[in-house]
Parts: C-alpha cells; sequence; structure tokens
C-alpha cells in the first residue's frame, strides 16, 4: 500500500477503536470499540468511486486496498473481509463490484447517521478553533 492508502485505513481504524484503563489489573489498558464513525465511513465509500474519476485513474487494487478494505475493517456488517493476499484484477473489479452494490444498499443509513453527527462535528470543530486561536495568542 501506498502511504495515503495505509493513512486513511488507520485512521478510520483509530476512529474506531480507543485504549482506556483496565479497572482489574493497574497500569494496564483494554481496547474498546466506538461507534462508527458514519461520516469518515461515508466520505471513504465515496471516495472509492470518485478516485476511479482521477486522470488518470487510481487502480482498482488501491481503491480497494486504500478505500474499501478499510470500511470493511470498520464497519460492524462489512460486504467482505479485507485480505490483502489475493490482487489480480478479476478480483478486484469482482469485490469492487460487491462493495458498490453494498454501498448503493446502505448509501442512505450512512447519510442519516451522518446527518446526526453533523452537529457534534462542528461543535468540535469550533472547539478545536477556538483553542488553536488562543494557543497562538499565547505565544
Amino acid at each position: 500500500m501506498r502511504g495515503w492508502e495505509n493513512s486513511i485505513a488507520e485512521g478510520l481504524k483509530d476512529l474506531r477503536e480507543a485504549s482506556k484503563p483496565d479497572p482489574e489489573c493497574q497500569g494496564a489498558y483494554q481496547q474498546a470499540r466506538l461507534p462508527v464513525p458514519a461520516t469518515a465511513v461515508l466520505e471513504v465509500c465515496q471516495a472509492t468511486f470518485t478516485f476511479y474519476e482521477e486522470d488518470p485513474p487510481v487502480d482498482d487494487w488501491a481503491r480497494l486496498a486504500g478505500f474499501a478494505f478499510a470500511v470493511c475493517d470498520t464497519v460492524d456488517k462489512p460486504p467482505f473481509e479485507s485480505d490483502f493476499s489475493k490482487e489480480s484484477t478479476e478480483i478486484n473489479q469482482k469485490y469492487l463490484r460487491k462493495f458498490e452494490k453494498w454501498f448503493a444498499k446502505n448509501r442512505k443509513k450512512w447519510e442519516r447517521l451522518a446527518a446526526k453527527e453533523a452537529e457534534p462535528l462542528e461543535q468540535a470543530r469550533q472547539k478545536l478553533a477556538s483553542v488553536t486561536s488562543l494557543e497562538g495568542k499565547m505565544t
């Protein structure tokens, strides 16, 4: 995988997983599964298809490995399990068609979930912007 593909996959994974202190073992941490980041999932799903329209187009394997697999590793009921060991033009196209059908079937659900996230995300953005502007005034 190229750097940007790995960044997308890891970014979605980081939005879905968090470490929290283990109450039974001092100094230890356990993984916690967070709610699906619907806004990010929706954007990555859309990127899977829009990068095909680039000039030159991003190849099928990069779209599958960099975008579709990241979604499959993030959502609770993926259309298929990500598998980086298989790569061929025929396999890539088969998985992309399957992903496209899954997204078409689930798109409205992701749009509804993303809409519910819009206000809290905007509040977080504003809070981060205010903290950033305060830090600039302190230096």
